[in-house]
């Protein structure tokens, strides 16, 4: 099958801003067995080495293209869109400065069994996580989903709005500069239907969602048949 393609339409003009490849449905179950052998390997290295603090330095030199070319993707006017590259930095940044401390062991320790047993909760990574993001602060929300689930040693496969897939392009550039490997970090865009498909492809573990109330009863009704 070969794969369509999708135009953006700039707010600011209507005019043809850029133009995308649509994955096809055997291209979408490629890229998610990528994403699950990757995870394999990637859940293995060593928290300081997942390249979390290198991605963001590495967006960060684009800085003021990311800002223009967000503006024609989603409309906001240019004197904003540089406060939404920064406040991505920003808060990248704290997530790698806390991850350490949000993924290490918690103790359990019982009155009067110290010492007899050695009762502790560990946080292991899940698996591959699918991001579904929106075009209003493309990349500050779909960050959130991102950058923890990667740093957290698990595999991404992002589709982001229609409207603002260049932002996932540019997360996906980011990541590969950095050093990470084949297969942890895609960005795909695909079809509703490959979509849906997909939260119900059982390679994916987790499902985060951000957007619309009808979509977000799409993706419930397509995952209900799983346990994520």
């Amino acid at each position: 099958m070969t794969p369509s393609t999708l135009s953006i339409i700039t707010p600011v003009d209507s005019t043809a801003f850029a133009t995308v490849q649509i994955s096809s449905s055997e291209q979408v179950q490629a890229a998610v067995e990528r994403a699950a052998k990757a995870q394999k390997a990637w859940k293995r290295v060593p928290l300081k080495q997942r390249m979390g603090r290198r991605f963001l330095e590495v967006f960060g030199t684009r800085k003021d293209e990311l800002a223009k070319e967000l503006t024609m993707q989603m409309g906001r006017p240019l004197r904003y869109t540089p406060g939404e590259i920064k406040g991505t930095q920003d808060r990248g940044k704290y997530m790698v400065d806390v991850a350490e401390e949000a993924l290490k062991d918690v103790e359990i320790v019982e009155a009067g069994q110290e010492g007899k047993f050695k009762r502790f909760i560990r946080k292991e990574a899940v698996g591959v996580v699918l991001i579904v993001a929106p075009w209003n602060y493309p990349y500050l929300s779909s960050l959130n989903g991102v950058l923890p689930s990667i740093i957290a040693g698990n595999s991404v496969i992002l589709k982001h709005s229609s409207q603002t897939p260049l932002c996932g392009e540019r997360f996906g550039q980011a990541w590969t500069e950095a050093g990470l490997p084949d297969g942890v970090f895609q960005c795909i865009h695909m079809s509703h239907a490959d979509t849906e498909a997909l939260v119900r492809n059982p390679l994916i573990n987790y499902v985060n969602f951000t957007g619309s109330v009808e979509g977000g009863h799409q993706i419930q009704k397509a995952a209900s048949d799983k346990f994520i």
